[in-house]
């Protein structure tokens, strides 16, 4: 394997702006689910079938899943993000184009955080 050459990383504005807004959103998810976890039966549906029937139930506890799997794979994905080298690319990493390739790279992760975030957040909206 082909050492890669490691670069540092500064933030831009719009890169903060997403990691800002990406970090309150999974505050969000966790105080929606807390606040509102009283108001929810003992036992609740999470699944239906073709005629909207309900075909299976929990208890509610297990409504805790959907804030912690959105925030390992945010934990997960902000961790990734800190080594750049590692990634597949298309094509080869030299020192002119490794700056690029890597911002490039570390945007798509922090873009993907950001809509992983948004999505857990609206289905917790939903389920609440």
């Amino acid at each position: 394997m082909v050492e890669r050459i490691k670069i540092k990383l500064e933030l831009t504005k719009v890169d903060m702006a997403s990691e800002i807004i990406s970090w309150f959103l999974i505050i969000y998810i966790w105080i929606l689910t807390i606040t509102n976890y009283l108001n929810f039966p003992d036992i609740i549906a999470t699944h239906y079938n073709d005629a909207v029937d309900t075909d299976e139930l929990v208890e509610k506890w297990i409504i805790f899943t959907l804030p912690l799997v959105v925030t390992v794979l945010f934990v997960g994905m902000t961790i990734l993000n800190k080594f750049p080298h590692i990634y597949n690319y298309p094509i080869n990493i030299t020192k002119e184009n490794a700056f690029t390739q890597y911002t490039n790279a570390t945007r798509l992760i922090r873009y993907l955080k950001l809509i992983v975030v948004v999505v857990f957040g609206l289905i917790a909206l939903k389920a609440i």
